[in-house]
């Protein structure tokens, strides 16, 4: 038999409200109350009848994850925090997957003013889309937005009014990693884009520029071949550069999976990582630790993200008095560099 709110306070040793006051996170339940009910909802596994909730009221209780990202280990995890908060209070998700090759706004804004939702969680590059951004304020949908700190800078004159950016700090996070391998003797460093349609892709190489420039060294185009975000694209574009006459002697790959890439064509040519060409990547995926020898990179916890994304969301929907958040603002994060065997100080030949 499923169990019942009934069943949760019971084992907690509290009233139904309290549960159901638990379960939409109010302030007026005690930090320890809490704990003692959620143990009990996971020991239970209990799950609020959605449904019925919605049936109740005019008030939804699902809210939607829209994402158009190949990168599947960061669709994945971006869904586990998503879902995860969703799960501490009792809300549905449900995921729409698109293809920025062929996106519909209008469509898409038709499907989901017809998915009675409570709001959006919008991943990049979708998330970027002024078009679409414009589209969910005018259906007077409230989303979180995860963007890149060069995206923010186009949309300062966006008139949408419920929507929480959290904004990347990529230009620093990349200047950050250049910095790094200067100063440990680089100085013909390449960069490998990924897709240029991604903020982070623009944020990521503007940062990487702005360090170069800063340290007084030239920003050379053959050194900055255009590509994607995957692995093969890694795999070729540093096997070219590897052919030049005058290679780099460290890659900075625009993700995890653009640098592992790197760092097997590097390898598969009998050279070696870090002693001959450092290898350094972003977000701190798996890929960084799939590969020997693990890879310098900047952590973005994209987990986190989700889950932090889905936290402000659900203060905009349902504000409480320990939660209300302002619309149209922006939660700044920095990626932390994380500094591994594939980057050294360079030999000298």
């Amino acid at each position: 038999m499923r169990p019942t709110i009934r069943d949760v306070a019971k084992l907690a040793g509290v009233s139904a409200k309290t549960v159901s006051r638990t379960i939409n996170d109010e302030s007026t339940v005690r930090p320890q109350t809490k704990e003692k009910v959620r143990a009990a909802i996971q020991e239970l596994k209990f799950h609020p009848d959605l449904s019925a909730r919605d049936l109740r009221g005019n008030t939804s209780y699902s809210i939607g994850l829209v994402y158009a990202n190949p990168n599947a280990n960061y669709v994945i995890s971006l869904q586990k925090g998503t879902l995860k908060r969703c799960r501490e209070v009792g809300y549905g998700l449900q995921i729409f997957p698109f293809d920025t090759s062929d996106m519909d706004v209008e469509m898409l804004t038709n499907l989901l003013s017809k998915s009675r939702l409570a709001g959006l969680v919008l991943a990049p590059p979708m998330s970027e889309n002024r078009e679409l951004r414009e589209a969910l304020n005018k259906l007077d949908i409230p989303f979180v937005g995860i963007i890149s700190s060069t995206t923010e800078e186009a949309l300062s004159e966006n008139t949408v009014e419920k929507v929480v950016d959290i904004v990347l700090e990529d230009e620093k996070a990349a200047f950050e990693i250049t910095e790094h391998l200067i100063s440990i003797g680089h100085r013909r460093i390449a960069f490998l884009p990924g897709d240029t349609l991604h903020g982070s892709t623009r944020a990521r190489l503007r940062g990487y520029r702005s360090c170069l420039q800063s340290f007084g060294f030239d920003v050379r185009s053959e050194l900055i071949p255009d590509g994607d975000y995957s692995f093969s694209s890694g795999f070729k574009r540093a096997g070219t550069l590897l052919a030049i006459s005058n290679p780099p002697t460290a890659i900075i790959g625009c993700n995890d999976e653009i640098a592992c890439g790197a760092q097997m064509a590097v390898i598969s040519q009998g050279v070696r990582v870090p002693s001959d060409v450092s290898i350094a990547g972003f977000e701190d995926s798996p890929f960084s630790k799939h590969t020997y020898p693990h890879i310098t990179t900047a952590r973005q916890p994209t987990e986190g993200l989700g889950h932090m994304a889905a936290s402000e969301l659900l203060k905009l929907v349902r504000p409480t008095n320990d939660h209300k958040a302002s619309p149209k603002r922006a939660i700044r994060l920095k990626p932390e560099l994380i500094i591994r065997g594939s980057t050294s100080v360079r030999s000298k030949q």
